[in-house]
Formats: structure tokens, C-alpha cells, sequence
């Protein structure tokens, strides 16, 4: 299927979680997903370590204007992770993944970005994906049709014909963007939700193209900038999250919000741990099924770091854990073997 495999070798980037874990967050937190019966190996990725042109497969430039600029800086959350910052104010600059250079072959495609806008600018992504005589592209403005935080369809048609519809979270912060394309749909995750925010059917443009580019596509209007943490992508197919966890290389301690719970190990087979290091006050855990019914339900008393739950009697299959903690509450789905 034409797999590349890119994995970090300078783990010190970033501190990689030792438990793999699932998070779907309720509280506009950053997610994460990671479980044996979903990881596959396809993902390529790209850190920010290093210029795009400068990574093994290189990105090409595309649709250079005269007015662009690319820095990688170091993160000034993380003095171990780099940041690939962009500025495009005016003109267009494109970086493009041309599979076609590198033989590879796309079934579908899996595109996953974390992203943060700069506030000097009103864009913070635009993304083109175009293989197989198929394109979507989309770009994330700050204010579009008198909407704040948009997503703009520029090539393929929103549902009911829609050129644009809301993105439901601030361009300038941190969130990350999940993209899948088939011949019939193009779908659109934010902070590995299960639940895609919009369903774009893609265009039919006959072209020799095979890649997708991310950067600033309009060289007249919407000045871009945006820090750009790390890309992912998976050229065998159109994965939702629970179906292709994010790498464990992208995922690190510190990406958590400072507030947030974690769960592990998962899978488990009979003792799983809720880590709460920053609750306030009492907590309540609740175990469901997956047809919703409560299973468990635990209440802690103080200021505990971590909650043991025992899991042994229970059948084996998923179960969501609700952990709420005052106004915090999060949602943790585990596989229980």
C-alpha cells in the first residue's frame, strides 16, 4: 500500500505517554486515543524538527507567493518540542506531500494536524487534498460570512450545499484536526472526537495530482499564520479515530491540559487506574457499557491523585469512564480483555 514509516528518533521531543491510553473530552481539552485493537502501522510523521523540505519524505513548495515566511522555533510551552510557525500575509505558499514522487499509492486518506492560529491573522489552516481525480479543500477562518471560527469549503460541497458551516472551538488555540477522504465524503474531526463536526462531498477534478499541501491557497486575500505542532497522515485510508489511534510519538504529558485526567493501562484485565493529580475536592467515577448501563460508581473523598477501579468481574469489551471533578468532567473509553 505504499506504508511509509517516519518514527521520532529523538524521543526527548517530547516525553511519550507510558500509558496507552483513549480521552474524549468534554471540556474543550485535547484528546487523545491509542489502543492495540486500533493502532495501525501506516502513519507517517512529521514533528516540526525540521523544515518541511528537510524531512524524509520531503515536502514540496507549492503556489509560492512573494510573501511567506518558515521557522521552526522552539515551543515556548515545551523547551523540548519545536514548532513549525508560518506566516503568509497576502500571498499564497503551499507545503505539498506529493505522493506521486514517492510511489506511493493512496487508497483513501487520513490527514491529522495540531494546530494554533495567530491572532495577527485570519486564517489558521487551509488544507488541500487532491488524489485519484478527487479534491476537498477547506480553510479555517477566524471570520466568514459573519461567522467566527468557520470552516470554509473551497473545493467540494458542504452539507446541503453549504459553503461554510461552524467550527465550534477558538482558531487560536491549540486543537487538533482530523481529516478523511473517499471518492464520496470527506469528513472533519476536532480534538479526536468520534464525531465528525461536517461531511464535505469532494470535487471531481481529473488532474495527474496525487498529495495533499497545507499552508495559505489564496494569494489575494485571508492572510494566514499559524504554529503547527505536527502533521500525521496514512495513505491507506479514510480512519476515524476510534478506528487508527494517533501515533504514541505525537502524544505527550505535556499536551494535557493542566486540569486533566488520564486512565491506564488500557487495555487492562482487571485493576484500572484514574490519574487526577490536579482535583480539587471530591471526584465521582462512573463505569458504563456500552449500551449506557451503569456498571460502577465511585466516590472519592479529598484531594487524591488517583483512583483504583477493579475491573475483574466485568466482561470483557469496551466501557466509557466518566471522571468528573467539580466543573471538570471527561470521558475515557477502555478496553476491558
Amino acid at each position: 500500500m505504499g506504508y511509509i514509516f517516519n518514527l521520532k528518533t529523538n524521543i526527548m521531543k517530547k516525553q511519550l505517554l507510558k500509558l496507552v491510553l483513549i480521552v474524549i473530552p468534554v471540556v474543550g481539552l485535547m484528546s487523545f486515543k491509542s489502543s492495540p485493537m486500533f493502532f495501525g502501522p501506516g502513519w507517517t510523521i512529521y514533528q516540526a524538527d525540521v523544515l518541511p523540505e528537510a524531512f524524509e519524505p520531503p515536502f514540496q513548495t507549492s503556489s509560492a507567493g512573494t510573501n511567506f515566511s518558515n521557522q521552526i522555533v522552539v515551543d515556548p510551552d515545551d523547551g523540548n518540542n519545536n514548532l513549525l510557525v508560518m506566516e503568509c500575509p497576502g500571498t499564497s505558499f503551499y507545503w505539498r506531500m506529493n505522493f506521486a514522487n514517492n510511489d506511493v499509492t493512496v487508497d483513501n486518506l487520513t490527514v491529522v494536524m495540531r494546530v494554533k492560529g495567530n491572532p495577527a491573522y485570519d486564517v489558521a489552516l487551509d488544507l488541500d487534498m487532491h488524489y485519484n481525480d478527487i479534491r476537498t479543500r477547506v480553510s479555517f477562518q477566524k471570520n466568514y460570512n459573519e461567522e467566527a471560527n468557520a470552516i470554509r469549503v473551497r473545493n467540494g460541497t458542504g452539507p446541503d450545499g453549504a459553503s461554510s458551516g461552524p467550527l465550534g472551538v477558538n482558531l487560536d488555540e491549540w486543537h487538533t484536526y482530523r481529516f478523511t477522504m473517499t471518492a464520496e465524503q470527506t469528513l472533519i474531526y476536532v480534538d479526536e472526537s468520534d464525531t465528525p463536526i461536517m461531511t464535505i462531498t469532494p470535487l471531481s477534478a481529473a488532474s495527474s495530482n496525487s498529495h495533499f499541501r497545507f499552508g495559505d491557497g489564496s494569494s489575494t486575500e485571508n492572510e494566514y499564520g499559524a504554529s503547527i505542532d505536527w502533521v500525521v497522515w496514512d495513505s491507506s485510508g479514510a480512519y476515524s479515530p476510534s478506528e487508527l489511534a494517533l501515533p504514541e510519538a505525537v502524544l505527550s504529558v505535556d499536551s494535557f491540559a493542566t486540569n486533566s485526567a488520564w486512565v491506564g493501562p488500557v487495555p487492562t484485565k482487571d485493576l484500572l487506574y484514574v490519574n487526577h493529580p490536579n482535583s480539587i475536592g471530591d471526584s465521582q467515577i462512573k463505569v458504563f457499557n456500552l449500551s449506557g448501563k451503569l456498571v460502577k460508581s465511585i466516590e472519592t473523598q479529598g484531594n487524591l491523585e488517583r483512583t483504583e477501579i477493579n475491573m475483574s468481574e466485568l466482561a470483557a469489551g469496551l466501557y466509557i469512564v466518566n471522571y468528573k471533578n467539580g466543573n471538570q468532567e471527561q470521558q475515557f473509553k477502555v478496553l476491558k480483555e
